[in-house]
């Protein structure tokens, strides 16, 4: 069952993440509301032990109870985050936190690469107030759970996976690669990572974000051009919900806005025979497409006229959901999109790193891989637009403004229409 809702083992990492980067969300909450110091922090190691590889995801979280394992925990589908008893603590210690986990299966992801898990947990009830330390042992995902008391002092978790010798996505990796794959997991944490492993160790926090730059994502498509304008954007803030950089290709004719380029055409002669060369930029949404034909002649002598193809600027993007990555692309082929996933459908290409945080909350599948089409997507991509075109708008001219918002129109996404309306509506005022 694991395999079929995740299909990639990897994600047993970013399952773990995110139910500890909960847990001390929702401590910190409490914390707060007790008048109590408190520092949300999580370590995230990768070692060897006893000869075998082990991952452990190690918070000092709200932890768990007897009553949360037997009810939650051990329940496939039953999401503590989505029952009674969480709703009552939000209203009880006056958060407004959007908690990552939600659908009660991340424990089945840990089996597809380990055959143990260990976990070593202890809750908060109150100030100075706690229950006593669990130490549960599972042996399979369809194997009965060995519980006894646990070796915690402190309150919070430790989940520790012995990883399988085939299973292990991890196992080529170097030290520094391993590093890598965690900070893509969590790309912007709302507080502080440890990530360690027998060498190495690097600590990512809520600063971690600002080295996440668009240009990483470039490939040969983004090469100079001078007739493409790349503007590099920086947008949004946590009161918003939306935070991130861009890079936005704009095609460009004598320095102003262009949907479409004729650079060459013009016809050759060539032994009494006339052949046509010419060569077309074309504003094309997600990419600009260069168009050309061109002469060659071979060996032998003979003549021949081919056309070709490029694609330049082609849209790319890395989104995360309240600092955890979904691995889902932004852009997709019309062909490769499925039922209910979004896509960004917009007049320009575009390099998006964007994640989703504070209040703001995005509707995902079971497997946390796909965004889905609903309300929530349709107010993320007005605002998306809103704060993007805002700081274009700021950056250049009224008449290039103008000559912009030409091309804007033969966009058929109504939210995008809508963010940029709000951009319009600002100018005119």
């Amino acid at each position: 069952m694991g395999t079929q809702l995740y299909g990639n083992p990897e994600v047993a990492l970013r399952e773990l993440l995110q139910n500890s980067i909960d847990a001390c969300l929702l401590r910190q909450a409490l914390e707060s509301k007790w008048d109590n110091p408190y520092k949300p922090e999580i370590s995230v190691k990768y070692y060897t032990e006893e000869g075998k590889d082990v991952l452990e995801v190690i918070d000092n979280g709200t932890g768990m109870d007897q009553d949360i394992i037997d009810n939650y925990y051990t329940q496939v589908g039953s999401s503590f985050y989505t029952s009674t008893d969480f709703n009552n603590l939000k209203i009880d210690s006056n958060t407004d936190m959007v908690p990552s986990s939600r659908f009660g299966i991340g424990i089945l992801s840990c089996f597809m690469v380990a055959d143990t898990m260990i976990v070593d947990t202890m809750k908060i009830y109150a100030p100075q107030k706690s229950s006593d330390a669990i130490n549960m042992t599972v042996e399979g995902q369809d194997s009965i759970f060995l519980i006894k008391p646990g070796e915690r002092q402190q309150v919070g978790t430790s989940t520790k996976l012995i990883l399988r010798k085939h299973k292990n996505p991890w196992q080529k990796m170097s030290e520094v690669e391993f590093i890598k794959s965690v900070e893509t997991v969590i790309p912007n944490p709302p507080f502080q990572i440890n990530i360690k492993t027998p060498n190495q160790s690097k600590i990512r926090n809520e600063n971690s974000f600002k080295e996440v730059l668009p240009v990483s994502l470039k490939d040969h498509s983004w090469a100079d051009n001078e007739n493409i304008k790349l503007v590099e954007i920086k947008f949004g803030n946590r009161s918003v919900g939306i935070v991130g950089t861009a890079i936005m290709a704009i095609l460009e004719s004598k320095g102003m806005p262009a949907d479409i380029i004729e650079i060459h055409s013009k016809n050759v002669e060539i032994d009494m025979e006339t052949y046509s060369l010419s060569k077309k930029l074309e504003n094309s949404g997600d990419k600009i497409v260069q168009s050309s034909t061109s002469i060659t002649i071979d060996e032998l002598g003979k003549i021949k006229t081919s056309s070709a193809t490029t694609w330049l600027a082609q849209s790319k993007s890395q989104i995360s959901l309240h600092g955890i990555e979904v691995p889902s692309d932004l852009f997709p082929p019309s062909w490769k999109v499925k039922k209910n996933q979004v896509k960004l459908a917009w007049p320009f290409p575009l390099i998006l790193i964007v994640d989703v945080c504070g209040n703001r909350d995005l509707d995902l599948n079971s497997a946390r891989t796909e965004i889905l089409i609903g309300d929530k997507w349709s107010s993320f991509e007005e605002e998306l637009a809103c704060l993007i075109f805002s700081s274009i708008n700021n950056s250049v001219s009224a008449e290039y403004w103008d000559e912009l918002m030409k091309i804007t129109n033969v966009s058929n996404s109504e939210d995008f229409i809508r963010g940029l309306k709000r951009v319009s509506n600002k100018v005119i005022l």
